[in-house]
């Protein structure tokens, strides 16, 4: 059983916190480009340059805020799968643990009992 959460967390998935963190400050940069991308289409408009140059820059905002959501959606997803991995391994050691000096085959209330623990100590370990 992991001594240290931290400990557990860089052993269990420390490559994958690195890639997050890149995941999740890359998605916080994209959150300025739509913004510029508006300030630029409203001065545009204002200082009377051609509608041609208008609607490149409003396609290229569209496409920066499909890059945007598909990016949060990925972070969204990798964050779950991560979380996920990291309980299935717990719940598994945790019943391990239990489950080792046990007989051959458990009364149906220690299995209860086994259950009840890996919820109650796993669950909140994977809540983001």
């Amino acid at each position: 059983m992991p001594r240290n959460i931290y400990r557990y967390v860089l052993g269990t998935s420390g490559l994958h916190q690195l890639a997050l963190l890149v995941l999740t400050a890359g998605v916080a940069l994209l959150e300025v480009a739509p913004l510029e991308l508006q300030r630029r289409i409203v001065n545009d408009l204002v200082k009377r340059h051609p509608y041609s140059w208008v609607i490149w820059l409003c396609v290229l905002y569209a496409g920066v805020v499909v890059v945007q959501g598909s990016a949060k959606l990925a972070l969204s997803i990798y964050r779950g799968w991560v979380g996920e991995r990291a309980k299935r391994d717990l719940r598994r050691r945790v019943h391990t643990v239990v489950e080792a000096p046990a007989a051959a085959s458990p009364a149906a209330e220690a299995q209860g009992i086994t259950i009840s623990m890996i919820v109650a100590e796993v669950e909140p370990i994977g809540i983001s």
